[in-house]
């Protein structure tokens, strides 16, 4: 099994209606808490070995420290880090210390940023509930580039991205990057997920994507393979108990922990924590590995809904919604279904 633990030095600049992990405008962990947490999880990691991983989750660069708690952790738990790269730009940006930031990322061999886009400007701005969103998002990939980090752009599938393919067509002409690809949101029962869910494209929208995306020479092969099998009438056609024996013997035999700034410690992804383990005051290095040992695979667990819980009958009885949506994966639909 795997393990990943996701510390939450700061919040976001944006409220995606997209994210899964709730991202947002929060508090900052204070330096000394965040060597705290690294002192108390660093023999957790060691016995875990390679099992065990953590990443700074929501944006770091809106810390005051960033380029200490960077410096920090590659001197402590090099090994352990998952540096994901994903950036609005807009704290990056305004920082005195970017340069120096990047040099260390280069230096320890992660030289590379995530960009994420919803379509053009005012769809963009309006899905991150931010102004500067669109605009600092193609700044910081001149500027990244320009240092030497490689830049991969995700553009995020929905209504309004399907309404803005000229938009993207410009954009793609405007920046530099190095890789890009499409991306259809997952869905967990969060509050802000259940609203983008009128966003979400049916399978009925998806040509007018493969046209643009045919059209211009780019691989089309992977979404057209989840659109053709991870639709929710296909989903609910396959069902059967072989299918879904399959499935829950296959899915990722992973565990997500949670760290909040308050040094709190969780049992489930970041967006939809399941339980309070308890705060890493109080808690030992050798009771934070117990907890962890101990945990059962929560790869699509949330606080709403487990499927699990559901006899193969109430799964059998789903009916898709009348848009008959498209989703990355079979919990997606599963979770959606279930909640509507």
């Amino acid at each position: 099994m795997e393990y990943n633990i996701d510390i939450l030095v700061a919040g976001c600049n944006t409220s995606c209606q997209h994210c899964y992990v709730n991202g947002g405008y929060e508090k900052i962990m204070s330096f000394s808490d965040y060597q705290k947490c690294i002192q108390k999880l660093r023999p957790v990691f060691e016995k875990l070995n390679k099992s065990c991983s953590f990443t700074l989750d929501n944006e770091l660069y809106n810390h005051p420290q960033a380029l200490e708690i960077l410096q920090f952790t590659h001197q402590e738990v090099h090994d352990y880090y998952y540096h994901h790269g994903s950036t609005t730009g807009i704290a990056l940006m305004k920082r005195k210390d970017k340069d120096d930031i990047l040099s260390l990322l280069v230096k320890y061999g992660t030289p590379y940023a995530g960009l994420t886009f919803h379509g053009g400007k005012k769809h963009h701005n309006e899905i991150v509930h931010n102004e500067q969103g669109f605009d600092v998002l193609k700044e910081t990939a001149i500027y990244l580039h320009n240092k030497g980090i490689k830049v991969f752009l995700s553009f995020m599938i929905s209504q309004y991205l399907i309404e803005d393919l000229d938009a993207i067509d410009q954009l793609l002409h405007e920046i530099p990057y190095d890789d890009f690809f499409f991306v259809i949101p997952n869905f967990m029962p969060t509050t802000r997920m259940i609203n983008y869910q009128k966003l979400r494209l049916a399978h009925e929208d998806y040509p007018i994507l493969f046209d643009f995306m045919d059209q211009r020479h780019i691989d089309s092969s992977e979404i057209k393979k989840q659109v053709t099998n991870f639709n929710e009438k296909k989903i609910l056609a396959s069902l059967s108990e072989e299918y879904l024996k399959d499935f829950f013997e296959n899915e990722p035999k992973q565990a997500f922990f949670k760290v909040d700034q308050q040094l709190n410690f969780y049992y489930g992804n970041t967006g939809a924590t399941s339980q309070l383990i308890g705060n890493l005051n109080d808690l030992t290095s050798e009771e934070i590995l117990q907890s962890i040992l101990q945990a059962k695979p929560n790869y699509y667990d949330s606080s709403h809904i487990h499927l699990k819980n559901y006899s193969y009958d109430q799964l059998f009885g789903l009916t898709p919604s009348d848009k008959n949506y498209v989703y990355p994966d079979i919990a997606s639909c599963l979770y959606y279904l279930l909640l509507k």
